[in-house]
């Protein structure tokens, strides 16, 4: 009799550890899982933030001119013509779901002069800047 008490207090014993073990598993797990969510993010909006840096030299060859901070990143993505463009796409640069990044947050803009920086305003700042004096107007 004795020995059956002893066996079922250790049988639970085992069983709180072995749930233990298995909670803290899946806690990891959940946190690995997380990490590599946030990892994507950031890479997604960092590929964003360079196809936007790109749209605004784009732009910048076909207008001569880029945004201003006032004007933002929605002015490349009118779609009307500007009447200082040589050139200009019919359907805008970019498209307006283009704007956000992977935390669907819109994406800042800051002109001064011929440079720019794009930020994300999400969890992770990320900053890409850009400097019109640096490109080939005449390239496609």
């Amino acid at each position: 009799m004795i020995r059956k008490i002893v066996n079922k207090s250790f049988i639970k014993k085992v069983l709180i550890f072995l749930g233990a073990c298995v909670t803290i598993l899946i806690i990891f797990s959940a946190i690995r899982i997380y990490n590599h969510l946030i990892d994507d993010n950031v890479s997604g909006t960092k590929i964003k933030m360079l196809y936007l840096r790109d749209k605004i030299y784009d732009f910048y060859r076909d207008c001569l001119f880029i945004p201003t901070t006032d004007q933002g990143l929605k002015y490349i993505a009118q779609k009307q013509y500007y009447k200082r463009c040589k050139k200009h796409s019919q359907d805008g640069y970019i498209s307006d779901y283009q704007l956000l990044d992977d935390w669907d947050n819109r994406f800042g803009y800051v002109s001064y002069g011929g440079k720019f920086v794009i930020s994300t305003t999400g969890q992770v700042h990320l900053k890409i800047q850009g400097d019109i004096t640096k490109i080939n107007r005449d390239s496609n």
